[in-house]
């Protein structure tokens, strides 16, 4: 039997991994990830390569290794070999480009052998004993004394109704976040419509550009505002932690974590590169909600308040609708043991993230304990510092 089971081999599975192998010394045998992705990081990987993301919006400090300063020793001796930085980090707060942070991902899944405790499976329910958790899985049970769910809130693609419409009549239309999205194939397009805001959308755009799609038009809803962080770092620590700590209603830390979160806004460098776009006509902006789309079997026209497009085809980068384990086979789970929820469906947990006697949660699901970094680098860091509390 295990000690530890992960369910989720994402970024902050993995870093729970490496917490417990190298900061509590839990033997490799007593530890195991389910991962539901054949490749390691395979999501995170197709997400951010799917909106062409050059840099991250998180410091170097924040990644999947155990110690802060990893990736900067990484690509330090990465320069040393090679002779050329592989890859430089933006400013402000040295942020790592993605090339950088996905070498550095592989670096430390390589030097902590995470590939031995690894297994290729898909949670199907949690039943629990008196001292462990047997998991059902598609490929077995597995039974070990602590799980943790690392896998992520199960958030739906976000399609408006109209672009619902003119998927469901054949019209050419793509979500950045479907699986069986491939940027690749759009730099035969003569002209694109990206529908969204904030970082996904512009990144997007901005991608086709340097491929060369002869005429992109970029729509936000409304005007976009410069961040370099999606959540103000206040939330990494006591400053506005402590006042979220202390609502004792879970209504009032889900409106605390929508209010927190900052989905319109983009970091200065990529706001910086789609203004000098823009100006120079290379992507055209226009600002306003889609109302209504048409398509005569070649081309696709949108009305929008003032103007109406007509495009070759349409991209969506409009995120996700915010699901909750009721969406899932946890909402049987949390109901047959009776496990509390806010008003969100989402856990209610204590302090060691705890849902039930040995089952612990991190990520997304964990929001209503760890507050709006939940999702994050740093949400990953918090969570398995409380775990490590525990961990024996």
């Amino acid at each position: 039997m295990l000690d530890w089971l992960i369910l989720g081999g994402g970024l902050q599975g993995a870093h729970l991994a490496i917490s417990l192998l190298v900061g509590k010394n839990i033997a490799r045998d007593r530890i195991r990830i389910l991962d539901a992705d054949p490749e390691p990081f395979g999501a995170w990987r197709r997400s951010t390569r799917a909106v062409g993301m050059r840099y991250l919006r998180s410091a170097s400090v924040h990644h999947i290794d155990l110690d802060a300063f990893s990736l900067r020793r990484f690509a330090a001796k990465e320069m040393k070999r090679s002779g050329t930085p592989i890859a430089p980090f933006a400013a402000p707060y040295d942020r790592p480009s993605l090339e950088l942070f996905d070498r550095h991902c592989d670096h430390a899944f390589e030097q902590h052998r995470l590939a031995e405790i690894r297994d290729l499976g898909v949670a199907t329910d949690l039943i629990l004993c008196e001292d462990r958790v047997r998991v059902v899985a598609d490929r077995g049970e597995i039974e070990a004394r602590r799980v943790v769910l690392a896998l992520g809130a199960g958030a739906r693609l976000r399609w408006p109704e109209w672009a619902r419409d003119l998927r469901d009549r054949g019209g050419p239309i793509d979500h950045v976040y479907s699986e069986s999205f491939e940027r690749s194939r759009l730099t035969s397009q003569r002209s694109i419509a990206v529908v969204g805001a904030a970082s996904s959308a512009s990144q997007l755009a901005l991608a086709l550009m340097r491929a060369e799609v002869p005429e992109i038009y970029f729509i936000p809803r409304r005007d976009l505002h410069v961040s370099t962080f999606e959540v103000d770092p206040g939330w990494i620590g006591p400053k506005l932690m402590r006042g979220f700590a202390a609502k004792a209603d879970l209504g009032d830390r889900r409106r605390a974590i929508q209010q927190a979160r900052e989905p319109a806004t983009l970091p200065i460098d990529v706001e910086r590169e789609l203004k000098a776009a823009i100006q120079h006509r290379r992507i055209m902006r226009v600002t306003g909600e889609v109302s209504q789309a048409s398509f005569d079997g070649s081309r696709v026209t949108l009305t929008l308040p003032e103007t109406t497009l007509t495009v070759d085809r349409v991209v969506l980068a409009t995120g996700y609708d915010c699901a909750s384990p009721a969406d899932s086979w946890l909402a049987e789970f949390a109901r047959r043991h009776d496990l509390a929820t806010g008003p969100c469906g989402f856990p209610q947990l204590d302090q060691d993230l705890a849902w039930s006697r040995r089952v612990h949660v991190m990520g997304a699901l964990a929001e209503l304990e760890l507050g709006p970094t939940a999702r994050n680098l740093t949400g990953a860091r918090a969570a398995a510092e409380r775990l490590m509390r525990i961990a024996s």
